[in-house]
């Protein structure tokens, strides 16, 4: 997952430790030249597996809490907001990701729905972030894929 590398630089920066566990938990992403084989080995009779997809799964959300955890406490005020944010939401998008080419594997290919939530969160949080950050009223047009 392209996500992936953005985030850890910035979690080394702040906690070597975390960085230690985040490169560990999203080494898996690595064993897949594709996001898309990432899937396929997710399903029943692949690579992974049920067992395994869910394992990665509870893997990436458990990383994405730490941060979100320790932004707002033992990180708060080490990097600028903005880097804060982009650690989130390129953890973010290594969840949604993950989710989105398991689901498309396990489920058939039924995962617009996945895809389209990420999209309407993402906006959410850049409007958050832009209104926190003294930008008021910040408006986004989100426009159908």
């Amino acid at each position: 997952m392209a996500h992936v590398q953005p985030l850890l630089p910035t979690v080394e920066r702040l906690d070597p430790a975390a960085a230690a566990t985040a490169a560990e938990r999203y080494a898996v992403f690595e064993r897949f030249a594709t996001p898309r084989r990432y899937g396929a080995a997710c399903a029943a009779g692949g690579e992974l597996g049920e067992e395994g997809a869910a394992a990665v799964q509870r893997g990436v959300e458990a990383q994405l809490a730490e941060l979100q955890a320790k932004n707002r406490d033992e990180y708060y005020g080490l990097v600028s907001p903005l880097e804060q944010f982009e650690a989130e939401q390129n953890a973010e998008v290594v969840v949604a990701g993950e989710e989105y080419y398991r689901q498309q594997h396990v489920l058939g290919g039924a995962t617009w729905n996945t895809r389209d939530q990420h999209m309407a969160n993402t906006v959410l949080r850049l409007r958050q972030h832009h209104e926190a950050g003294g930008t008021l009223h910040a408006r986004a047009v989100q426009l159908p894929a």
